[in-house]
Protein backbone atom coordinates (compact mmCIF):
# COMPACT_ATOMS: atom_id res chain seq x y z
CA UNK A 1 0.00 0.00 0.00
CA UNK A 2 1.25 3.47 -0.85
CA UNK A 3 2.40 5.61 2.05
CA UNK A 4 -0.70 6.94 3.82
CA UNK A 5 1.27 9.79 5.37
CA UNK A 6 2.65 11.31 2.18
CA UNK A 7 -0.56 10.63 0.29
CA UNK A 8 -2.63 12.45 2.90
CA UNK A 9 -0.23 15.40 2.90
CA UNK A 10 -0.31 15.62 -0.90
CA UNK A 11 -4.09 15.36 -0.99
CA UNK A 12 -4.41 18.10 1.66
CA UNK A 13 -2.19 20.47 -0.31
CA UNK A 14 -4.11 19.89 -3.54
CA UNK A 15 -7.44 20.31 -1.73
CA UNK A 16 -6.44 23.69 -0.27
CA UNK A 17 -5.48 25.07 -3.69
CA UNK A 18 -8.52 23.54 -5.35
CA UNK A 19 -10.93 25.01 -2.76
CA UNK A 20 -9.38 28.47 -3.17
CA UNK A 21 -9.87 28.28 -6.95
CA UNK A 22 -13.37 26.79 -6.69
CA UNK A 23 -14.46 29.32 -4.07
CA UNK A 24 -13.37 32.39 -6.05
CA UNK A 25 -14.25 31.18 -9.54
CA UNK A 26 -17.38 29.04 -9.15
CA UNK A 27 -18.86 28.90 -5.65
CA UNK A 28 -19.37 32.67 -5.30
CA UNK A 29 -21.61 32.62 -8.38
CA UNK A 30 -23.98 29.95 -7.10
CA UNK A 31 -27.21 30.31 -5.11
CA UNK A 32 -25.74 28.07 -2.45
CA UNK A 33 -23.12 30.71 -1.77
CA UNK A 34 -25.70 33.19 -0.43
CA UNK A 35 -27.11 30.56 1.92
CA UNK A 36 -23.60 29.66 3.05
CA UNK A 37 -22.79 33.30 3.86
CA UNK A 38 -26.07 33.80 5.75
CA UNK A 39 -25.66 30.65 7.86
CA UNK A 40 -22.00 31.29 8.51
CA UNK A 41 -22.66 34.90 9.53
CA UNK A 42 -25.51 33.90 11.82
CA UNK A 43 -24.13 30.77 13.46
CA UNK A 44 -20.35 31.16 12.91
CA UNK A 45 -20.24 27.57 11.64
CA UNK A 46 -16.81 27.79 10.03
CA UNK A 47 -15.29 29.42 13.09
CA UNK A 48 -16.83 26.92 15.52
CA UNK A 49 -15.70 23.96 13.41
CA UNK A 50 -12.16 25.37 13.18
CA UNK A 51 -11.95 25.88 16.95
CA UNK A 52 -13.22 22.37 17.70
CA UNK A 53 -10.68 20.76 15.38
CA UNK A 54 -7.85 22.83 16.86
CA UNK A 55 -8.90 21.96 20.42
CA UNK A 56 -8.95 18.24 19.59
CA UNK A 57 -5.46 18.32 18.08
CA UNK A 58 -4.19 20.57 20.89
CA UNK A 59 -5.49 18.13 23.49
CA UNK A 60 -3.79 15.22 21.70
CA UNK A 61 -0.35 16.79 21.49
CA UNK A 62 -0.46 18.19 25.05
CA UNK A 63 -1.82 15.01 26.58
CA UNK A 64 0.28 12.47 24.72
CA UNK A 65 3.51 14.37 24.09
CA UNK A 66 4.11 17.53 26.07
CA UNK A 67 2.61 16.37 29.37
CA UNK A 68 4.31 12.96 29.16
CA UNK A 69 7.71 14.65 28.80
CA UNK A 70 7.00 16.92 31.77
CA UNK A 71 5.83 13.98 33.91
CA UNK A 72 8.97 11.97 33.02
CA UNK A 73 11.18 14.91 34.00
CA UNK A 74 9.44 15.26 37.36
CA UNK A 75 9.09 11.56 38.21
CA UNK A 76 12.69 10.70 37.27
CA UNK A 77 14.20 13.98 38.54
CA UNK A 78 15.93 14.32 35.17
CA UNK A 79 17.27 17.83 35.77
CA UNK A 80 19.65 16.44 38.40
CA UNK A 81 20.56 13.27 36.49
CA UNK A 82 23.64 12.67 34.37
CA UNK A 83 23.33 13.50 30.65
CA UNK A 84 21.74 10.76 28.55
CA UNK A 85 19.64 10.39 25.43
CA UNK A 86 16.51 9.74 27.53
CA UNK A 87 17.18 12.80 29.67
CA UNK A 88 17.84 15.08 26.67
CA UNK A 89 14.75 13.90 24.79
CA UNK A 90 12.42 14.48 27.74
CA UNK A 91 13.91 17.80 28.82
CA UNK A 92 13.73 19.00 25.23
CA UNK A 93 10.10 17.92 25.06
CA UNK A 94 9.25 19.56 28.38
CA UNK A 95 10.88 22.89 27.48
CA UNK A 96 9.76 22.74 23.81
CA UNK A 97 13.28 23.05 22.46
CA UNK A 98 12.39 21.39 19.16
CA UNK A 99 10.94 23.88 16.68
CA UNK A 100 8.23 21.55 15.39
CA UNK A 101 7.10 20.66 18.90
CA UNK A 102 6.72 24.35 19.69
CA UNK A 103 5.02 25.29 16.41
CA UNK A 104 2.77 22.23 16.57
CA UNK A 105 1.22 23.72 19.72
CA UNK A 106 1.65 27.42 18.97
CA UNK A 107 0.01 27.32 15.54
CA UNK A 108 -3.11 25.74 17.06
CA UNK A 109 -3.28 28.31 19.86
CA UNK A 110 -2.89 31.15 17.36
CA UNK A 111 -5.53 29.64 15.10
CA UNK A 112 -7.97 29.81 18.00
CA UNK A 113 -7.11 33.20 19.51
CA UNK A 114 -5.48 35.13 16.64
CA UNK A 115 -7.70 34.06 13.76
CA UNK A 116 -9.35 37.48 13.25
CA UNK A 117 -6.40 39.84 13.02
CA UNK A 118 -3.68 37.21 12.35
CA UNK A 119 -0.98 39.39 13.87
CA UNK A 120 1.21 36.36 14.61
CA UNK A 121 -0.71 33.57 12.88
CA UNK A 122 0.06 34.77 9.36
CA UNK A 123 3.85 35.27 9.71
CA UNK A 124 4.39 32.11 11.78
CA UNK A 125 2.40 30.10 9.22
CA UNK A 126 5.44 30.29 6.94
CA UNK A 127 7.59 28.66 9.62
CA UNK A 128 4.94 26.03 10.38
CA UNK A 129 4.52 25.07 6.73
CA UNK A 130 8.23 24.79 6.07
CA UNK A 131 8.99 23.00 9.35
CA UNK A 132 6.19 20.48 8.84
CA UNK A 133 7.00 19.83 5.18
CA UNK A 134 10.75 19.53 5.72
CA UNK A 135 10.34 17.03 8.55
CA UNK A 136 7.72 15.05 6.67
CA UNK A 137 9.78 14.74 3.50
CA UNK A 138 13.07 14.10 5.32
CA UNK A 139 11.98 11.55 7.91
CA UNK A 140 8.77 9.78 6.91
CA UNK A 141 10.20 7.83 3.94
CA UNK A 142 13.24 6.64 5.91
CA UNK A 143 12.22 6.27 9.55
CA UNK A 144 8.77 4.81 9.04
CA UNK A 145 9.34 2.74 5.91
CA UNK A 146 9.03 -0.52 7.87
CA UNK A 147 5.41 0.27 8.71
CA UNK A 148 4.70 1.79 5.27
CA UNK A 149 2.07 3.87 7.07
CA UNK A 150 -0.72 1.55 6.05
CA UNK A 151 -4.22 2.23 7.35
CA UNK A 152 -4.15 -0.57 9.94
CA UNK A 153 -0.94 0.69 11.53
CA UNK A 154 -2.16 4.29 11.52
CA UNK A 155 -5.58 3.69 13.05
CA UNK A 156 -5.18 0.57 15.21
CA UNK A 157 -1.55 0.24 16.35
CA UNK A 158 -0.62 3.58 17.78
CA UNK A 159 -0.63 5.57 20.97
CA UNK A 160 -2.59 8.46 19.46
CA UNK A 161 -5.88 6.65 19.84
CA UNK A 162 -4.88 4.85 23.02
CA UNK A 163 -3.84 1.64 21.30
CA UNK A 164 -0.25 0.40 21.30
CA UNK A 165 2.78 2.39 22.40
CA UNK A 166 4.00 4.07 19.22
CA UNK A 167 4.07 7.86 18.95
CA UNK A 168 4.90 7.89 15.23
CA UNK A 169 1.30 8.54 14.08
CA UNK A 170 1.06 11.40 16.60
CA UNK A 171 4.27 12.86 15.19
CA UNK A 172 2.79 12.59 11.71
CA UNK A 173 -0.43 14.30 12.80
CA UNK A 174 1.52 17.17 14.38
CA UNK A 175 3.52 17.86 11.22
CA UNK A 176 0.46 17.32 9.04
CA UNK A 177 -1.62 20.01 10.77
CA UNK A 178 1.40 22.33 10.66
CA UNK A 179 1.40 21.91 6.89
CA UNK A 180 -2.37 22.25 6.52
CA UNK A 181 -2.83 25.29 8.79
CA UNK A 182 0.34 26.97 7.55
CA UNK A 183 -0.47 26.52 3.85
CA UNK A 184 -4.13 27.44 4.34
CA UNK A 185 -3.22 30.72 6.04
CA UNK A 186 -0.68 31.56 3.33
CA UNK A 187 -2.95 30.69 0.39
CA UNK A 188 -5.96 32.59 1.78
CA UNK A 189 -3.96 35.33 3.46
CA UNK A 190 -2.87 38.79 2.42
CA UNK A 191 0.43 39.81 0.94
CA UNK A 192 3.26 39.75 3.53
CA UNK A 193 4.44 43.10 4.85
CA UNK A 194 7.44 44.39 6.76
CA UNK A 195 5.75 43.62 10.08
CA UNK A 196 5.30 39.95 9.09
CA UNK A 197 8.94 39.62 8.08
CA UNK A 198 10.06 41.37 11.28
CA UNK A 199 8.00 38.95 13.39
CA UNK A 200 9.50 35.92 11.60
CA UNK A 201 13.06 37.17 12.14
CA UNK A 202 12.44 38.24 15.75
CA UNK A 203 10.76 34.94 16.60
CA UNK A 204 13.64 32.93 15.10
CA UNK A 205 16.31 34.94 16.95
CA UNK A 206 14.51 34.85 20.30
CA UNK A 207 13.78 31.14 19.99
CA UNK A 208 17.40 30.37 19.07
CA UNK A 209 18.53 32.36 22.13
CA UNK A 210 16.02 30.50 24.31
CA UNK A 211 17.28 27.13 23.03
CA UNK A 212 20.90 28.09 23.65
CA UNK A 213 20.28 29.31 27.21
CA UNK A 214 18.17 26.33 28.29
CA UNK A 215 20.24 23.62 26.59
CA UNK A 216 23.57 25.00 27.82
CA UNK A 217 22.39 25.48 31.41
CA UNK A 218 20.69 22.08 31.62
CA UNK A 219 23.35 20.27 29.59
CA UNK A 220 20.94 18.97 26.94
CA UNK A 221 22.88 17.52 24.04
CA UNK A 222 20.19 16.45 21.53
CA UNK A 223 16.71 17.23 20.20
CA UNK A 224 17.24 20.99 20.28
CA UNK A 225 16.62 22.13 16.68
CA UNK A 226 20.13 21.53 15.35
CA UNK A 227 21.91 23.71 17.88
CA UNK A 228 24.01 21.02 19.57
CA UNK A 229 26.29 18.27 18.33
CA UNK A 230 24.02 15.45 19.42
CA UNK A 231 21.38 16.37 16.85
CA UNK A 232 23.76 15.32 14.10
CA UNK A 233 25.15 12.21 15.83
CA UNK A 234 21.93 10.40 16.73
CA UNK A 235 20.61 8.03 14.09
CA UNK A 236 16.98 8.86 14.97
CA UNK A 237 17.53 12.62 14.92
CA UNK A 238 15.64 14.55 12.27
CA UNK A 239 18.88 16.36 11.42
CA UNK A 240 21.07 13.27 11.00
CA UNK A 241 20.28 12.95 7.30
CA UNK A 242 21.35 16.54 6.61
CA UNK A 243 25.01 15.64 7.01
CA UNK A 244 25.28 14.65 3.35
CA UNK A 245 25.01 18.37 2.54
CA UNK A 246 28.15 19.31 4.48
CA UNK A 247 30.59 16.64 3.34
CA UNK A 248 34.10 17.80 2.33
CA UNK A 249 33.91 19.43 -1.07
CA UNK A 250 30.37 20.71 -0.62
CA UNK A 251 30.13 24.53 -0.99
CA UNK A 252 28.58 24.86 2.45
CA UNK A 253 31.39 22.85 4.00
CA UNK A 254 34.05 24.98 2.31
CA UNK A 255 32.47 28.26 3.39
CA UNK A 256 31.86 27.44 7.03
CA UNK A 257 34.68 24.99 7.69
CA UNK A 258 37.67 26.31 5.75
CA UNK A 259 36.98 30.03 6.08
CA UNK A 260 35.71 30.17 9.65
CA UNK A 261 37.38 27.03 10.96
CA UNK A 262 34.42 25.79 12.99
CA UNK A 263 33.67 22.16 13.76
CA UNK A 264 31.68 19.82 11.54
CA UNK A 265 28.50 19.78 13.62
CA UNK A 266 28.46 23.55 13.69
CA UNK A 267 28.82 23.51 9.92
CA UNK A 268 25.76 21.27 9.75
CA UNK A 269 23.84 23.48 12.18
CA UNK A 270 24.72 26.62 10.23
CA UNK A 271 23.71 25.04 6.93
CA UNK A 272 20.43 23.80 8.43
CA UNK A 273 19.46 27.18 9.88
CA UNK A 274 20.56 29.15 6.81
CA UNK A 275 18.73 26.77 4.48
CA UNK A 276 15.59 27.09 6.60
CA UNK A 277 15.85 30.89 6.54
CA UNK A 278 16.40 30.98 2.77
CA UNK A 279 13.34 28.84 2.15
CA UNK A 280 11.21 31.07 4.39
CA UNK A 281 12.38 34.10 2.41
CA UNK A 282 11.60 32.31 -0.87
CA UNK A 283 8.09 31.48 0.36
CA UNK A 284 7.47 35.11 1.35
CA UNK A 285 8.72 36.34 -2.02
CA UNK A 286 6.58 33.85 -3.95
CA UNK A 287 3.49 34.83 -1.96
CA UNK A 288 4.20 38.51 -2.63
CA UNK A 289 4.64 37.89 -6.36
CA UNK A 290 1.47 35.82 -6.56
CA UNK A 291 -0.50 38.60 -4.88
CA UNK A 292 0.92 41.14 -7.33
CA UNK A 293 0.38 39.03 -10.45
CA UNK A 294 -3.00 37.55 -9.58
CA UNK A 295 -6.06 38.51 -7.63
CA UNK A 296 -4.99 36.38 -4.71
CA UNK A 297 -7.10 37.96 -2.01
CA UNK A 298 -10.30 36.47 -0.64
CA UNK A 299 -13.39 37.88 -2.30
CA UNK A 300 -15.05 40.50 -0.09
CA UNK A 301 -18.70 39.82 0.63
CA UNK A 302 -21.16 42.68 0.23
CA UNK A 303 -23.77 41.76 2.82
CA UNK A 304 -26.16 44.43 1.56
CA UNK A 305 -26.71 42.46 -1.62
CA UNK A 306 -27.55 39.22 0.13
CA UNK A 307 -31.16 38.24 0.66
CA UNK A 308 -31.46 37.11 4.27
Amino acid sequence: MESLALSLCGFSVVLIFFWKWYYNKIFVNTKLFNKYVVLNKKYKLTRIFSILICLIFLALVIWLRWSSAIINCIDDNLINKAPSEYRSANLSGAFLLDLCSLLGILILVLKIFDNKYKLFLRPLSYLALLGGAATMLATVPDQYASHNWDAYYFFFSNKTWGLGDSEEPLMFLMHWWMIVIGLNEIVWGKKPNIRDISIIITFALLYALYIYLVSSNLNIYSHVTAMVKGDFDLMDSSYYDTQWAIAPGHPGYAVFKDIYGISDWKVAAAVSWITFTVFVIIMVVLKTLSCNLFNNEVIIIDNSKINY
